[in-house]
């Protein structure tokens, strides 16, 4: 019996190290890159708190290498008349140290 609590220990253990590991990184700086688009898009809206953003499975998030990533998506948000429109964007971001991240372009349509 403590054979088999050990054997199942270790492998809920092997499963949170693995969670762990450097392949998990480009990941994280993939969804992280994708929520800072949308910051940085945010900012250029008329009507900022009615942005709605689509879930990450409706956009393209690329790895440009070298830190920089590649953000394709939209955002629906009200223009200056309060009419609600779907604008596409393409966000260029480059991630620099623990929070920072730099705007390289942005492009709205």
């Amino acid at each position: 019996m403590k054979m088999k609590k050990l054997i199942v220990s270790a492998m809920v253990l092997g499963l949170l190290v693995s969670g762990c590991g450097v392949g998990e990184v480009g990941n994280h700086g993939e969804v992280d890159a994708f929520y800072i688009s949308q910051q940085f898009v945010t900012k250029k809206l008329k009507a900022p708190s009615t942005a709605k953003f689509p879930w990450r499975s409706e956009s393209t998030v690329k790895d440009l290498g070298n830190n920089r990533y590649e953000v394709i998506s939209y955002v629906d948000a009200q223009n200056s008349f309060g009419a609600m429109l779907r604008m596409h964007y393409k966000c260029t971001v480059e991630y620099v140290s623990g929070d920072n991240w730099k705007l390289i372009s942005l492009e709205i349509n």
